[in-house]
């Protein structure tokens, strides 16, 4: 079991991020344990009934619907991986239905609570030179936080206007707006030269230890600026990639396009974004309209 684990560990880093590949690995290794799989050595063993029983017991603890259906995720892509390898002739897993839970709408950010963030960092200083660069990047190319922190001098081009964000194995290449362009330069020629040791390997972002930016240092830097600003204290990093695709979607751009820069294999993933649109417009309706 723990060869046929460790294959399959191997399988996904080509395919996902390492905070992916330690979610499935880490929900199915419960899975195991759990319903004693991992003592008989034998992944044959998996069955419906076992599978289904398993989340029943997950329900009656009060886990929320959506770990569930997470746990049965990465339970049925392994249990599919075996059938690929030849370890299982058949699916066990097929029969089992588990009905899509309704998507939660995204949390999303006014054009004006974007700017009082984005323009929080004090750029007469070499932290707010940094922060305010990092910001404008997240908002500019909606950016996931494990994408700007891995960003590398070699992903960016000011000359062409364009970044290279890299999520496990996957590349895109995503426009950068003048506003970014301008706050990444003032960093790239002011700031960053004086944080350069050799432990920065490469990377764009630095803290004042001349190491990578890491993702809990990025979150704590970005809450900072939410609280400066009084603004919801829900907001997170997410909250301003949300926003940058709800607002490219508002002003025109076509569902396709703003699929790929944010990195989504699926143009149906951007759907959730027009529900926020409707509700929106449906809430301007209500109040503008004398017959509403």
């Amino acid at each position: 079991m723990k060869k046929l684990l460790a294959s399959y560990r191997d399988y996904l880093e080509e395919k996902c991020s390492e905070n992916t590949v330690q979610s499935y690995i880490g929900d199915i290794t419960r899975f195991f344990n759990d319903c004693s799989i991992e003592k008989k050595k034998d992944i044959t063993k998996i069955k419906a009934d076992t599978v289904d029983s398993y989340m029943q017991s997950m329900k009656a603890s009060g886990m929320s619907y959506s770990s569930i259906r997470r746990y049965f995720a990465s339970v049925r892509k392994f249990v599919l991986y075996c059938i690929e390898e030849g370890v299982i002739k058949t699916d066990p897993l097929k029969e089992i239905d588990v009905p899509k839970a309704e998507r939660k709408l995204p949390d999303v950010m006014n054009d004006e609570d974007v700017i009082r963030l984005l323009e929080a960092p004090d750029t007469s200083s070499a932290k707010g030179i940094r922060d305010r660069a990092m910001l404008e990047m997240m908002y500019a190319t909606g950016a996931r936080v494990s994408e700007i922190t891995g960003l590398k001098m070699s992903d960016v081009s000011l000359k062409n206007e364009v970044v290279v964000l890299t999520t496990g194995k996957k590349r895109r290449f995503v426009p950068m707006g003048r506003v970014a362009i301008d706050a990444l330069y003032n960093y790239l020629h002011n700031c960053r030269p004086n944080l350069v040791t050799d432990q920065s390997s490469g990377a764009v972002f630095l803290n004042f230890y001349g190491q990578p930016i890491s993702r809990q240092g990025f979150w704590k830097i970005v809450k900072g600026y939410i609280e400066m600003c009084k603004l919801n204290s829900g907001i997170t990093p997410q909250t301003l990639r949300n926003s940058f695709a709800l607002h490219m979607l508002r002003n025109g751009a076509d569902a396709h396009s703003v699929s790929e820069m944010l990195g989504y294999s699926d143009v149906s993933s951007t759907k959730i974004y027009f529900r926020v649109m409707d509700n929106r417009i449906k809430e301007v309706y209500k109040n503008a309209h004398p017959r509403a």
